[in-house]
């Protein structure tokens, strides 16, 4: 056994998913917990997983930058695993509201945003500035999906405006430190 990553519900909440260094990726019945099917296997340490929002899709963050997709039911990759932080590690993927987009996050603070349908890079958010002070950490979306949130390295929270392509509103006030993780009240 090795030692896990991550763990993301599917929307409905009657499957698990787990990540491992090993490279495992385990979908769990949450009804009985019993494992469905053996690992999927990334061949390299899996550091962060989520279910697209209809729950059809397993997507998954490595060690080496790639992004994998399975279609969950057949357990088949959807598509080649994707290159999307060059070579450092996929901390967090975070799906937009609308099923349609997807933002990931990277070791080196860089954020892409892809489209689920095709796989294509839609936005490169945050400044080379932003990143070069220590990057963006936490991401989350806006209810609407229009803004792209993250937890800053310098203690603050930026936004995205994807609609705009440029950089929001930035929080004025600061933590003593990193803010590493970032999430969304219901009512936005």
């Amino acid at each position: 056994s090795s030692e896990l990553w991550s763990a993301a519900f599917s929307a409905d909440g009657s499957r698990l998913a787990t990540s491992a260094e090993d490279g495992a990726v385990q979908i769990y019945d949450t009804s009985s917990w019993a494992p469905i099917g053996d690992p999927l296997d990334t061949n390299v340490d899996t550091l962060s997983v989520a279910f697209t929002l209809d729950g059809s899709t397993l997507l998954a963050g490595t060690g080496d930058g790639r992004l994998f997709s399975w279609d969950v039911a057949s357990r088949e990759e959807i598509r080649r695993p994707q290159r999307v932080h060059g070579t450092n590690d996929v901390w967090e993927i975070v799906l937009n509201p609308d099923g349609k987009r997807v933002a990931t996050g990277g070791s080196d603070g860089s954020v892409g945003v892809l489209s689920l349908d095709t796989g294509a890079l839609i936005a490169s958010p945050f400044s080379l500035a932003a990143r070069t002070e220590g990057g963006v950490t936490g991401l989350a979306w806006s209810s609407d999906g229009r803004v792209l949130y993250a937890g800053g390295r310098d203690g603050r929270v930026h936004s995205w405006d994807l609609a705009r392509g440029r950089e929001g509103e930035v929080s004025t006030i600061g933590h003593d430190d990193a803010v590493q993780d970032a999430s969304i009240s219901r009512d936005g």
